[in-house]
């Protein structure tokens, strides 16, 4: 209403980075390589949840690395690049060997989908995905509904995009929801 004085806000006081548990660190370095590492300043790294709608939990890692593929055959993981597919054809093959962004600043999502009763936490998972190239400052867990079916996400928002990551059926999609309010 006119005639009211403005209110002003406070901004954020910055989250304290989190805590990396040693565990993390193992379990990042068996599933991916010695050359990933989690990424130390976010305050939240990681995130459980059902990402592949199969009643199995799952773990998804914030990381970082040089080379997001450099043991992908060898550990039996996918590069994927979901927001580029979103936008018509940037395949993470083309996208992951560059040095567009400085590696240690680049943030990535490592994901394991979990097997059996231990889960992510199982010497052998379903899958595990590395996602490259996503337009992130904030990374969460979400429910949305996709099909008529209640869905686990990892919603994003950056400094102009809030988006979200979720598992079809087959496999990960990339979707913007509408500007972020960061």
């Amino acid at each position: 209403m006119l005639g009211n004085p403005p209110t002003v806000s406070k901004p954020k006081e910055k989250e304290k980075p989190a805590e990396i548990p040693a565990w993390l660190t193992d379990l990042v370095h068996k599933n991916f390589g010695d050359d990933v590492e989690v990424f130390s300043g976010d305050p939240t790294v990681y995130f459980t949840g059902d990402f592949d709608g199969d009643g199995v939990e799952d773990i998804a890692v914030i990381v970082r690395t040089q080379h997001p593929d450099a043991h992908a055959i060898d550990l039996n993981y996918k590069v994927i690049n979901p927001e580029g597919e979103y936008y018509g054809g940037f395949l993470a093959k083309h996208m992951s060997t560059g040095d567009m962004v400085r590696w240690q600043e680049r943030r990535l999502i490592a994901v394991i989908h979990g097997a059996g009763e231990k889960s992510w936490k199982a010497d052998a998972p379903k899958a595990k995905y590395m996602m490259i190239d996503l337009p992130f400052t904030r990374l969460y867990v979400a429910k949305q509904k996709y099909k008529k079916k209640v869905i686990t996400v990892l919603s994003m928002d950056s400094d102009t995009v809030a988006s979200m990551v979720y598992w079809n059926g087959k496999k990960y999609r990339y979707e913007p929801i509408g500007t972020s309010a960061n």
